[in-house]
């Protein structure tokens, strides 16, 4: 693992809203951003903080 994500409650609530096949997409993309360099995966917006990206079923996931 390369990292630790923590992710802020909103993020959180936000996941738990989403429905199942999304929300399973956005966890894998997630574990797999702690695995493997994916410049498509998430964005740095400053030093702490990132931005999580996931394309499905035609929708963009921030």
């Amino acid at each position: 693992m390369r990292f630790e994500v923590e992710l802020l409650k909103e993020a959180s609530e936000f996941i738990d809203k989403l429905d199942s096949n999304t929300r399973i997409k956005v966890l894998y993309n997630i574990k797999k951003s702690q695995e493997v360099q994916d410049v498509q995966l998430f964005k740095k917006l400053n030093e702490h903080v990132w931005e999580f990206r996931t394309r499905y079923n035609k929708k963009t996931i921030r």
